[in-house]
């Protein structure tokens, strides 16, 4: 008998066997491709829902309420054109005060909780100031200083300053952390001034801003 016959089945089964455990690489290699893709999209979910808890938590995942200011230009002669709106949100870190304005001069505004619920013009020294009515910054705690939204010594009603882009519009949330209620600002008047605010009565008194530009009462 020829060697190559007796060689032949030899040959035949580790060719099949071969086959078989090729087969079986590929089909594990799938079952790899296969876990290696759901361990991916297993972790672009988590990746996703880290996000998405990530900025529910930045503007507070326990939202009790909120409320919508209507914001008005502020006149010698009273309200001016409607600006827009600022909601007011109340998170697990303070109120947040989400703009939604138009028609602003661009540049940081000195933004503020004031005494009463009105934004009426007033008289002073013979002359209608625009907004007058809304009285001084609120400070409860009669605290007499102007020092920013983060000093616990100065007015309570002190905001982070507004930012309106260069097109005129206001739309950048800023956080008062020493806010906790809506309760707390309701009856008194939003205002926005003209100017920045430098958190400080130095060298200017009330930051240096200046007149009311707008105004909202929240009721």
């Amino acid at each position: 008998m020829k060697l190559s016959t007796l060689l032949l089945p030899v040959i035949l089964y580790s060719s099949a066997t071969l086959a078989a455990n090729m087969a079986g690489m590929t089909d594990m290699a799938s079952m790899n491709d296969k876990d290696s893709m759901n361990n991916k999209a297993s972790m672009n979910d988590m990746a996703g829902m880290n996000d998405k808890v990530s900025m529910n938590d930045m503007v507070g995942m326990n939202n009790k309420a909120s409320m919508t200011v209507k914001i008005n230009e502020s006149l010698p002669q009273g309200n001016g054109k409607a600006l827009g709106t600022v909601t007011v949100t109340e998170t697990a870190y303070g109120l947040l005060f989400t703009p939604h304005l138009t028609g602003l001069a661009p540049g940081i505004h000195g933004f503020h909780l004031h005494e009463k619920p009105s934004c009426a013009p007033g008289m002073k020294d013979g002359k209608a100031v625009p907004a007058l009515a809304a009285g001084g910054h609120f400070d409860p705690n009669k605290t007499g200083v102007h020092l920013g939204p983060y000093n616990d010594k100065g007015h309570l009603g002190d905001l982070p300053g507004l930012v309106v882009n260069a097109d005129g519009t206001a739309t950048y949330p800023v956080l008062a952390p020493r806010l906790k209620s809506l309760s707390e600002v309701k009856q008194h008047a939003l205002m926005i001034h003209a100017g920045g605010d430098n958190y400080s009565d130095h060298p200017m008194p009330l930051g240096g801003g200046g007149a009311r530009m707008a105004c909202g009462v929240i009721e």
